[in-house]
């Protein structure tokens, strides 16, 4: 047996073996002889202590694991048990492994028992957390279908602060939490929608001048219609700005896309709406489009004389924007400037133009990559094409769960919203003074001749012709005249 006294090992042995080895020496004579039996008895020694060390250290270590697996069971019967089969056995093996020397010392078994404890603690609070966004995310994808597409996504739902409540509330279960969250889904929705137009307001230009409400629901508003992004460059129609993305975003947690919402867009709109003749505070969107009232470009009558550039409202909206106007610093936000009423005569005359516009329009949407997918948000716009084949391959379960058929889904699951270079460059139609000759337009502008060709321009004998340089006095004289 191996024994420890001042840092010195000592080996004990039995008398018997003592007088066995005195004996046998005593009959070695020989100096030889008994230096070999001296020798031979120090390996013993020296294997003996090697071996009595060894098995000294081998039952600390038997006791030491032993207390271990006693640690691990009690943490077993006290429900532990899952969390300590996922954690991974190195990090168990991290808490557990025993030290240099041993045995540990009363307070290193108190920390390694605290240390695991604290390990399954935090797998279980991980664990329940994974479940709980699992839920939060299935009813997300839920209501997605249910609101065709309308919906917060994961990192709005969570922000919300009732689903912050429910997800932090440990003693519901997670049929409980899932259930809860669809109730609860229809008001949450509506929170959203009711947060998102409330940035929409703080951009309205009578925003701090005027706090009247309108009498019309704010989805029927047509200065609350629409918003310009200023990070994709486009104009996004409601509800779908509801859930536009910004492409240039690189974190799927960005909530909300207000911050670049343009606000000189909507004094752009505001002007538009003046121009028409409308209150902006009161007008409706159907008000809008419905109306025969059209407008042209200022700017353009004076770039092009001779020549109306004839716009809806909502071609009005987007003109500021196109590729004549780009470059330039005209303001379109002044009131009576840049935008003027076209007569209502010429409003007849520019209908079947319209119509032959509203066709080719039609068929280059198709064709034309502004197309969103709804659910992904974020997802590059593609052909109406494209977009089809992505709802129909990535998105199946939501439509297939919904009952809807893959064009109804294509339909629900998708929307129009170009950028602005995808627009046509001149927008609207145009309206040419007879006393311009084919050949003035071919020379002089060729943007116009191309439209005489496809039936979005026409020779009128309304408007008239300056021989000589044009400027904004003879425009006011001889092409401003008000509806």
């Amino acid at each position: 047996m191996a024994r420890h006294r001042d840092g010195v090992t000592i080996i004990t042995v039995s008398v018997s073996e003592l007088n066995e080895v005195i004996e046998e020496l005593s009959l070695r004579t020989d100096p030889e002889s008994i230096q070999e039996f001296i020798s031979e008895r120090i390996r013993l020694v020296l294997e003996r202590t090697k071996f009595a060390l060894a098995c000294e250290q081998w039952g600390k270590r038997y006791k030491d694991e032993s207390r271990v697996r006693s640690v691990m069971q009690k943490l077993v019967k006290a429900g532990w048990a899952d969390e300590l089969d996922s954690i991974p056995r190195a990090a168990v093996m991290d808490i557990t492994r025993p030290p240099t020397k041993l045995p540990r010392s009363s307070k290193a078994w108190v920390t390694m028992e605290s240390n695991l404890t604290a390990i399954v603690s935090k797998k279980r609070a991980e664990d329940q957390l994974t479940a709980r966004e699992r839920t939060m995310r299935a009813v997300v994808d839920q209501c997605l279908t249910t609101f065709s597409g309308l919906f917060p996504r994961y990192a709005e739902f969570a922000d919300d602060e009732e689903v912050k409540r429910l997800l932090a509330d440990e003693k519901m279960t997670i049929p409980e939490l899932h259930a809860t969250l669809v109730g609860h889904a229809p008001q949450i929705r509506e929170r959203w929608d009711k947060e998102a137009r409330a940035k929409i307001d703080a951009l309205l230009p009578w925003a701090r001048q005027d706090t009247s409400v309108s009498e019309h629901a704010d989805s029927e508003l047509a200065m609350k219609s629409m918003v310009f992004c200023s990070l994709c460059h486009c104009i996004l129609q409601y509800p779908e700005f509801l859930v536009h993305r910004c492409t240039a975003a690189s974190d799927d947690l960005v909530s909300q896309p207000s911050a670049c919402w343009n606000k000189t867009f909507m004094e752009v709109v505001y002007q538009v709406i003046i121009a028409c003749g409308k209150d902006p505070k009161t007008t409706r969107v159907d008000d809008m489009d419905s109306s025969d009232a059209r407008l042209f470009c200022a700017c353009c009558a004076l770039q092009m004389p001779g020549v109306l550039t004839v716009l809806s409202w909502r071609d009005a909206v987007a003109h500021p924007y196109t590729v004549p106007h780009k470059s330039k610093l005209t303001d379109f936000t002044m009131q009576g400037i840049t935008w003027r009423r076209v007569s209502p005569e010429d409003c007849v005359a520019v209908k079947p133009l319209e119509d032959n516009m509203a066709q080719k329009n039609k068929d280059q949407r198709e064709v034309g990559a502004g197309w969103h997918c709804v659910i992904c948000a974020r997802w590059k716009p593609l052909s109406l094409s494209s977009i089809g084949n992505h709802v129909r391959f990535q998105h199946s379960p939501l439509w297939r769960a919904a009952g809807l058929t893959n064009l109804e889904a294509q339909r629900i699951y998708s929307y129009f919203a170009p950028s602005m270079e995808e627009v046509s460059t001149g927008g609207g139609v145009f309206l040419v003074s007879s006393d311009l000759t084919e050949g003035d337009i071919a020379a002089q502008f060729p943007k116009v001749n191309q439209a005489l060709q496809y039936g979005r321009a026409a020779f009128t004998q309304s408007l008239k012709a300056s021989p000589g340089s044009w400027n904004d006095e003879f425009l006011v004289n001889n092409m401003l005249r008000s509806g």
